[in-house]
């Protein structure tokens, strides 16, 4: 009687393994993300900050420009009060920041990215304190690409709370 060997056994098997994991195709071969995205079953996973295909694009890209703003101010007696006004939006240093400005001469109000269209107001004083933001947030329309925004301050130790819509001007 012929002995059976457990290599027929296990020779097959290891052949089973090797063949088949090298079937797997890698769907990031090839694709590089920019902005230390990760590639991810084919697509960049970009991080806070940057947005696109690769990664390629400040997310604040979206927002930069020149803005009407539309805003409605209530103190806390709920005494409202409406203005327009020019703002500009811009980059700051760090990517997942943009700093908004008026014509006004205030200090520059600091924003940071919350999601994908979202943002919130950082808690900050001007410069001479009498103006604080509390907290705040925004978002952006992506079909009509108005931002409606809104935050809570104190302007001489008063709280009020302020609604905006922003729409981009040409």
């Amino acid at each position: 009687m012929k002995q059976f060997h457990p290599l027929l056994l296990i020779l097959p098997a290891v052949f089973l393994i090797v063949f088949h994991t090298g079937c797997v195709k890698d769907r990031c071969g090839g694709i590089v993300c920019l902005n230390e995205g990760l590639c991810v079953d084919g697509q960049c996973t970009c991080p806070l900050g940057y947005d696109g295909p690769v990664c390629e694009t400040r997310w604040s890209d979206q927002f930069t420009g020149t803005w009407q703003n539309e805003e409605k101010t209530a103190d806390s007696a709920n005494n409202i009060s409406f203005r327009e006004s020019v703002i500009f939006i811009r980059e700051a240093p760090l990517a997942s920041v943009f700093l908004v400005d008026s014509l006004e001469g205030s200090d520059s109000i600091v924003c940071e990215i919350s999601g994908r269209h979202s943002f919130r107001f950082r808690a900050q004083y001007s410069r001479d304190s009498s103006f604080f933001i509390e907290e705040g947030q925004g978002v952006l329309d992506t079909l009509t690409g108005v931002i409606t925004a809104g935050y809570t301050f104190h302007l001489h130790n008063s709280r009020r709370t302020s609604e905006m819509k922003w729409r981009a001007l040409p």
